[in-house]
């Protein structure tokens, strides 16, 4: 990212095209603000997004959501470093202990390929976004349905969240 880009998001509220590169460079508060508009036109009921809450793991989602009696789980990540420091969270290693009966990566194209998506992250939906701010469906997995998810859930822990989310109303 880029020093332009720094003081124009600063200005503006928003990132643009990059004068230097001439691409829209994804931040973090982009990609957390295109997933939930993305949660809402599915049909979500609730979309929590960055909503900090006091749990046993101190996993706080980018954007956590409920539809029609499931919850889901969206990671944002702007780079291929944070994906991978990712992994390393006791939560990502033990996944009873995560949230989300449906687990969803969101990340500029190219960041993250479907081919990464093994051990830890099986069973993980993979959506990109693209320079026209689209996002795209790259990986469902075969054992994902939405009548069934496959992701047992830390019940506790989304409860907490929830719990705050309806004390700030």
């Amino acid at each position: 990212m880029c020093k332009k880009c720094d003081i124009a998001e600063k200005l503006l509220g928003y990132r643009d095209i990059c004068p230097d590169s001439g691409k829209l460079e994804f931040t973090h508060d982009m990609l957390v603000k295109l997933g939930s508009n993305w949660c809402k036109r599915f049909g979500c009921s609730f979309v929590l997004p960055e909503l900090k809450s006091c749990n046993c793991t101190g996993e706080i989602p980018d954007i956590f959501a409920f539809k029609s009696g499931y919850s889901m789980m969206i990671e944002c990540k702007t780079s291929r470093a944070d994906f991978l420091a990712d992994k390393k969270k006791a939560f990502r290693i033990n996944p009873e202990l995560g949230m989300g009966q449906f687990r969803i990566l969101l990340c500029p194209e190219g960041v993250i390929k479907p081919e990464d998506l093994k051990g830890i992250y099986e069973n993980w939906f993979l959506l990109t976004v693209g320079q026209n701010k689209k996002i795209k469906l790259v990986v469902f997995p075969d054992s994902n349905y939405l009548n069934n998810p496959v992701h047992e859930c830390n019940l506790m822990a989304e409860r907490a969240l929830m719990a705050s989310a309806l004390r700030r109303r």
